[in-house]
């Protein structure tokens, strides 16, 4: 079986040739946003890759744009290494909401350092939130796109 080079962020990767980019990248632990799970249906795994690649299909050419053609987008779930292949991902495209409303709450500092923390495991963010229980002021927002959205975006 014919072995290919697939590079994103910085990391290179040894996959079998004739796979998927979203299949390469999510081996890689990589996450994008893929809600059909990679089905082709809905349009949003776009990605700019370089290299040797399957030609467009169908789905793809009604799914891109004139711009996203013209500039190296594919759909990750579509586009299939036939040999050494780069992807470039945006992550800030996958910033979430890590805002909300907090009801009232009773402090009660008994972990070590006074410090609490909060996880909000959604769909396709990860949210992490570090609260001082002597004050209850938030530290330390943090999210990420949870690395499960590649796989669909219906949790049931």
């Amino acid at each position: 079986m014919k072995k290919v080079n697939f590079k994103v962020n910085g990391k290179t990767c040894v996959v079998p040739a004739g796979v998927s980019a979203l299949s390469a990248l999510m081996e890689m632990g990589e996450s994008v946003y893929a809600p059909c799970g990679g089905g082709g249906r809905c349009g949003k795994c776009k990605i700019r890759l370089e290299g040797k690649l399957s030609p467009l299909d169908q789905i793809e050419l009604s799914r891109l744009s004139p711009s996203e053609l013209s500039n190296g987008v594919r759909l990750a779930c579509r586009a299939i290494l036939t040999g050494d292949a780069e992807a470039f991902i945006d992550s800030d495209k996958f910033g979430g909401v890590t805002e909300g409303r907090r009801g009232e709450v009773e402090l009660s500092p008994l972990a070590p350092g006074g410090v609490g923390v909060a996880v909000d495991i959604g769909t396709t963010t990860v949210a992490v939130y570090f609260y001082d229980l002597k004050t209850g002021k938030l530290n330390l927002p943090l999210s990420f796109a949870n690395p499960q959205s590649s796989y669909g975006g219906d949790v049931i």
